[in-house]
């Protein structure tokens, strides 16, 4: 679930999340130069996202436990700032959390869960008598923390992804070989390209397509 709070002079609060969070250049530059209300933001984002990474380093578990612990040691951490934050707390946390960091002897990388659907649904269309289902409700009974695009939700954090994908098979064909293949097809290539563990694929089979079409 996506951060819908927008600042005042009309930019989204999820845009400026992840040009902090990946070190993107600013959509448009000229506006956010000249605009205090991003200015302020990003000044606010940068402080937290240094808190962020702080806690992410840390081994919590379980993995529903790690926001309400970041937004904690945050909030903590932020006691000093002299004035309120302009933005949601708990949906700002959330969304920094999900770009999940690799620790290597000389640096950190950042993976954001949209790299990760990308490498999920190029997994998924090299399985045969399988096919996403997008277009409809994509969020799979997930909580807020995932992502979801294209009948798949992801779930990044510290090092591990959780993924759910929601598919439609050929008739004829069984449905425990192909969740099986399609389980190993999308471990192998998660782990092979990100380097994230993945610690449960789940599959729900939503649809019979007959002779090949819907």
């Amino acid at each position: 679930m996506r951060i819908d709070h927008r600042l005042e002079c009309g930019t989204g609060l999820a845009t400026l999340v992840d040009q902090v969070a990946e070190g993107r250049e600013p959509e448009d530059p000229r506006h956010q130069a000249a605009c205090s209300h991003c200015q302020a933001t990003l000044a606010q984002l940068d402080r937290i996202w240094g808190e962020v990474r702080e806690v992410a380093r840390e081994e919590v578990t379980p993995p529903y436990s790690v926001v309400a612990t970041v937004i904690d040691r945050i909030r903590r951490g932020l006691l000093s700032l002299p004035a309120a934050l302009d933005f949601p707390l708990e949906q700002v946390v959330p969304e920094l959390v999900r770009h999940a960091l690799l620790d290597a002897e000389r640096g950190t990388t950042r993976i954001a869960d949209a790299v990760v659907v990308d490498v999920v649904r190029a997994a998924a269309h090299r399985v045969p008598h399988a096919r996403l289902l997008g277009g409809r409700d994509g969020r799979l009974g997930r909580s807020a923390g995932w992502l979801s695009r294209d009948g798949i939700a992801v779930e990044v954090a510290h090092g591990s992804v959780g993924i759910a994908l929601r598919l439609g098979i050929d008739y004829g064909t069984s449905v425990p070989a192909i969740a099986a293949a399609m389980r190993a097809a999308v471990i192998a290539e998660v782990e092979a390209l990100t380097g994230l563990r993945v610690t449960r694929v789940d599959i729900r089979v939503e649809d019979v397509f007959l002779d090949g079409a819907e």
